[in-house]
């Protein structure tokens, strides 16, 4: 072979490359969306590999971008599969890190995965995996039962090993700093979409996956191929990350409160109960950590202080949303207090006695099917509760001993299924998480304001699981629990290096 042929060899590869690729395109046409969405996948994969705090953003504010791809069919389960991928990001950063330690640079072999793996809420995740494993057994319900253990291993498990495995990422504050600039670009991206089609864009891109921007017959507001529901959970993670990087300085606190009010505005058109109800007690959580250390010497700083500037931005709100109010038409104002009545805000103006009906909004069912029906259930699993004690009825039992038929139904009560189907085994393990997460936030509350916020998340998570959802769709519950190990293994770290340099 001469000199020239051989030149000609990376010329004639790339070429051939092309060829290849055109023909599997066009063998690939009828699947041309399926094609989309795993290359958009692959791309963030791929981003992840440089920044992986993007593809925790993305996963937290941004996935319902991802459901606007057509067809619809597919595009309500896509929530879910993305944040699979969270795990998958946790573990090519473990593994970059176990390569760069192997040059005698970065963290070395095993020290990735090892800190994780010596933390007892590691432990317990796996522990309460294995007690729905054992619950299969004796189960009236194989079919809820199966799909409820194989999605808990794939969403609480995997998600918490997600947020625990990025540690190393927190070991400097401009992660976390991209981590919050990101989730609130992509939220309002989210949001900006939510306004459009509230404001009655009907186009393909912003449809929900029940066949139209707003739910038949109730006037909730849902698109880009969610649901209420999820729309709901991931508007309420936006408005409390806006929060959190106002308090950063990474976005404006005038910004920060328009987006709040938007993203206000916008669940409240969702009539979803749990986020909103989750929303307004999470801040309660911070009267169960210790109060901020004051500082040896208070800080001087030009213009208002700190404490006034908090409640000019609170007042700024309420202005905001009085005022959007009275610009809305009469129509607006109809479908948002039908949205406010018949959700958890309306139920408990009715439980005080409030006639949510005489609001303006006509027969707002003041007596909620839905809620009747979530009420009904729970008080029945109460009552058949006590003959499955101390061990349970069985994973995904519920809807076998009250129903008769194994399908997919639930308290919406995390600890009254799990005590109900797993036992008192279950409870433990749930509560000991939540305990030992509280722990941790009390102890990192004294070195990181960080703490804070990521325990109000976990509150948030949690009390939404009191209302809504089974036990593997409050997934979020386990990754701000892994979020906390994760800052608690940085900050160690942090303490050791310290004391080894001095």
């Amino acid at each position: 072979m001469n000199a020239a042929a051989v030149a000609n060899l990376p010329q004639r590869g790339f070429w051939l490359s092309v060829l290849f690729a055109d023909l599997l395109i066009l063998l690939l046409l009828p699947k041309v969306t399926l094609l989309v969405l795993v290359a958009a996948i692959l791309l963030l994969v791929l981003g992840g590999l440089r920044r992986p705090e993007w593809i925790l953003a993305f996963m937290l504010t941004g996935t319902p971008l991802l459901g606007a791809l057509p067809p619809h069919s597919i595009s309500g389960s896509v929530l879910i599969y993305g944040l699979r991928l969270m795990f998958v990001i946790g573990l090519i950063w473990g593994l970059r890190q176990v390569r760069l330690g192997s040059g005698g640079t970065g963290f070395g072999i095993g020290s990735v995965a090892g800190p994780v793996l010596r933390d007892s809420r590691t432990w317990i995740a796996i522990g309460l995996l294995v007690v729905l494993w054992v619950g299969l057994q004796a189960t009236p319900s194989p079919h809820y039962g199966s799909g409820k253990t194989v999605s808990f291993l794939l969403l609480p498990v995997f998600l918490y090993l997600a947020g625990a495995l990025m540690w190393p990422l927190w070991s400097t504050p401009g992660h976390l700093n991209r981590l919050l600039r990101v989730s609130v670009v992509l939220g309002g991206v989210v949001a900006a979409c939510g306004l459009a089609a509230a404001l009655g864009a009907d186009h393909e891109f912003l449809r929900a996956n029940q066949g139209g921007g707003l739910y038949r017959g109730g006037g909730r507001l849902a698109w880009l191929g969610s649901n209420v529901i999820w729309m709901a959970r991931i508007l309420a993670v936006w408005m409390v990350l806006l929060l959190w990087a106002a308090s950063r300085n990474v976005v404006r606190p005038a910004v920060a409160v328009l987006l709040v009010v938007a993203g206000l505005y916008l669940m409240l058109r969702t009539g979803s109960r749990g986020p909103l109800l989750a929303l307004l007690l999470s801040p309660s959580g911070l009267l169960l950590l210790p109060k901020r250390p004051k500082p040896a010497a208070p800080e001087v700083t030009p213009g208002r202080s700190r404490r006034s500037r908090t409640w000019g931005l609170a007042v700024a709100v309420v202005l905001l949303a009085v005022g959007a109010l009275a610009l809305t038409t009469p129509e607006q104002k109809a479908t948002l207090t039908q949205a406010v009545g018949r959700g958890t805000f309306g139920t408990m103006l009715q439980v005080v006695g409030i006639d949510t009906a005489s609001l303006g909004g006509g027969q707002l069912a003041a007596a909620d099917p839905s809620a009747n029906f979530r009420l009904q259930i729970a008080q029945g699993g109460l009552e058949q509760m006590r003959e499955g004690l101390p061990w349970g009825h069985g994973t995904g039992a519920f809807s076998t001993v009250l129903f008769g038929r194994d399908f997919r139904i639930y308290p919406h009560n995390a600890f009254v299924e799990v005590l109900f189907e797993n036992g008192l085994p279950g409870l433990l393990l749930l509560l000991l998480f939540i305990l030992l997460s509280w722990r941790g936030a009390i102890r990192l509350s004294r070195h990181t304001p960080a703490a804070r916020w990521l325990w109000v998340l976990l509150m948030m998570a949690l009390i939404n699981a009191q209302v809504s959802g089974d036990l593997p769709a409050n997934e979020l519950i386990w990754f701000w629990g892994g979020m906390i190990v994760a800052l608690q293994i940085a900050a160690h770290r942090r303490l050791l290096q310290a004391s080894h340099a001095g």
